[in-house]
């Protein structure tokens, strides 16, 4: 395996460490997915910016809302 595929293989199984039992994640790889800082996922999640889950007080996050979120706001190329 090429180390190209080796590093993918090591992000795959990191993921699936960092996902609890229920799919949902935790700041940092949430923020990682949306590729911002923690803090500024905080302030997001703080502003009702970004959709999170709250489960017994801990605020976890979807992969399936962030990604809806995301195309939800996608800016597409326009003519000049």
């Amino acid at each position: 395996m090429d180390q190209e595929g080796l590093l993918e293989r090591q992000r795959r199984d990191l993921e699936r460490a960092l996902v609890d039992a229920g799919g949902t994640w935790g700041w940092e790889l949430a923020a990682g997915f949306l590729g911002c800082t923690v803090g500024t996922l905080k302030v997001w999640a703080s502003q009702r910016r970004v959709p999170f889950v709250r489960v017994n007080g801990l605020v976890r996050f979807r992969k399936s809302d962030l990604t809806k979120w995301m195309d939800k706001n996608l800016v597409t190329a326009g003519k000049q």
